[in-house]
């Protein structure tokens, strides 16, 4: 016979949640009591111990979805049996305040949050996580919106150095005041721009208690996000169902704004390729920030919503040495300082292509830095700034993306920039060299 977990699955159509619910209710149904129940063999009781455990997050997975549609009541009887069954799981316990405190029984919420934390504290001698205190905050308040904190950060470089000055800039610049900040990062591919942007994110992590949210925008790959996936991908973090979700840009924009409105949040948009892109995202009440890491200036947006930009620049010689010695070894630095100098020169100052390099270094510990150098300084060294494997980093690769995205006269123009003898060409001399149109150049 199915267990009484398996009660938790709903009539087809029920919750609107999708093809998820379907999965789930699938697996659960597939189940059947207690695996193993007349078998002796304690090795076997152990293999089948991890599909156990699957099961339960299932069923988590499952009333959370219910949760979401305002449909628990039904399921809540038997989920709530199981919380009993598994008195230190908090994860399910924290779903069962919410549950009941959803269907009206407030003094049953707070009743089950006192038992289960009565029980972590006797059998394990620890408090409750920060998933069921925000479930007994939200019973104490009488108010649920669905909010919760999301912290979404990627990790930090842990050899994250040399960028200081631009540090501190966007530190200060990204403050909440009266405004909504809006800060650009922006530079070439490979110029360490989310590097520095989540750096300064995780910083800021205490400014902004209500969450910190990332976003990729894949502005600069031949098919950006549109703004209906980015925003729906938004209020999704925001606590806004799925089945909720307005269908238009317009109600999408303001649904977001609503649900920013009072709250301290730090959104964080990296890789925008355009204004358009960016704008629908942003907060419209003062208490949060938005920092974005772009290819391109996004000049707009200083204009239209008084945002601020950071340039980034090739990092100095000694910026340079400091960054690969840091990753290669000060010792193996020490020994061929002067290949180090033209190594850190061949990568002209560009964090990608310097941190590639250091890592090719670290992976042949017995190569000279010399002979390293001399490779990159013959052939084609793009090709060569690379980690081994079929999926390793290419400075090439950064570069590929921002091409594809050129119309084809502007990727023959770029191309033909090489013949131009020095360092600065003007628009004249580009027309001229690749007898573009001038007006193809704007």
């Amino acid at each position: 016979m199915p267990s009484s977990a398996t009660r938790l699955r709903l009539r087809p159509g029920r919750t609107g949640t999708g093809s998820e619910a379907d999965v789930l209710d699938e697996a659960l149904a597939l189940w059947r009591d207690k695996p193993l129940v007349d078998v002796s063999s304690d090795y076997l009781r152990r293999m089948v111990e991890p599909f156990a455990e699957h099961r339960l997050q299932v069923i988590e997975r499952r009333f959370e979805l219910e949760l979401q549609t305002g449909l628990q009541e039904s399921a809540l009887p038997d989920f709530q049996a199981l919380a009993l069954a598994h008195p230190l799981r908090e994860r399910m316990w924290s779903l069962l305040v919410l549950g009941l405190f959803r269907c009206g029984r407030q003094a049953e919420a707070l009743e089950a949050y006192s038992t289960v934390r009565q029980r972590l504290d006797v059998e394990l001698g620890v408090e409750p996580g920060r998933a069921l205190r925000q479930a007994h905050q939200v019973v104490l308040a009488g108010d649920d919106d669905g909010w919760r904190v999301e912290c979404q950060l990627p990790v930090d470089i842990g050899d994250f150095i040399n960028r200081d000055e631009e540090l501190n800039r966007l530190l200060s610049l990204s403050c909440a005041d009266k405004s909504v900040p809006v800060v650009t990062v922006s530079g070439p591919p490979g110029m360490g721009k989310s590097a520095l942007v989540i750096r300064a994110a995780h910083r800021l992590v205490d400014e902004f208690p209500d969450g910190q949210w990332f976003l990729r925008l894949n502005g600069a790959s031949a098919k950006p996000r549109s703004g209906a996936e980015l925003l729906a991908e938004l209020l999704r973090t925001a606590g806004v169902p799925a089945s909720e979700l307005p269908h238009g840009i317009e109600e999408r924009v303001a649904l977001l704004r609503s649900r920013l409105s009072g709250r301290k949040v730090l959104v964080v948009l990296d890789d925008a390729g355009s204004v358009d892109q960016v704008a629908p995202l942003l907060p419209g009440r003062p208490g949060s920030s938005v920092l974005v890491s772009s290819r391109s200036e996004l000049a707009d947006l200083s204009v239209l919503y008084g945002g601020q930009r950071l340039a980034l620049r090739p990092l100095p010689s000694r910026h340079s040495r400091d960054l690969v010695a840091r990753i290669a070894g000060q010792s193996r630095f020490t020994a061929d300082e002067h290949a180090f100098s033209e190594l850190t020169d061949l990568c002209a100052g560009l964090p990608l292509a310097l941190r590639i390099a250091a890592a090719n270094l670290v992976s042949r510990p017995t190569l000279r830095v010399s002979r390293y150098t001399e490779e990159l300084r013959t052939g084609d060294r793009l090709a060569k700034l690379k980690t081994p494997g079929d999926t390793g980093l290419a400075v090439r690769a950064a570069f590929d993306a921002s091409f594809a995205t050129l119309s084809k006269e502007e990727q023959r123009a770029f191309g033909l920039l090489g013949v131009i003898p020095g360092m600065d060409f003007s628009a004249h001399g580009i027309v001229v060299t690749s007898g573009t149109r001038p007006s193809a150049m704007s």
